[in-house]
């Protein structure tokens, strides 16, 4: 939830500058929190799934982040942070995909 909270509270400034990324943003770390969620109450190849879908919507996070970085719509240092926590987060999906059988 902590890089979730994070995007949140940039949400506004990125929204006034460039609101499809904003939006994209958004959508991505919905999927992240739910699918995320969802895993938790399935089993087997249905929570790898789910976890799967999770550490896309997760990757898809990092690459919309170094787009607004390299575009100018966000900061360099906060991108940075919200890349090394992705990181994180996709390190702890892959563990838990890796228990699924």
């Amino acid at each position: 939830e902590g890089v979730v909270t994070r995007l949140a509270e940039m949400d506004g400034a990125l929204r006034r500058r460039r609101r499809e990324l904003a939006d994209q943003i958004e959508r991505a770390a919905m999927s992240l929190m739910l699918n995320l969620g969802e895993s938790t109450g399935n089993h087997g190849g249905n929570r790898r799934l789910r976890l799967e879908t999770a550490a896309g919507s997760a990757a898809e996070l990092r690459g919309a982040l170094r787009f607004g970085v390299l575009w100018g719509h966000v900061d360099g240092t906060r991108g940075a942070e919200l890349d090394r926590d992705l990181d994180r987060v996709m390190a702890m999906l892959w563990r838990l995909r890796a228990r699924c059988r």
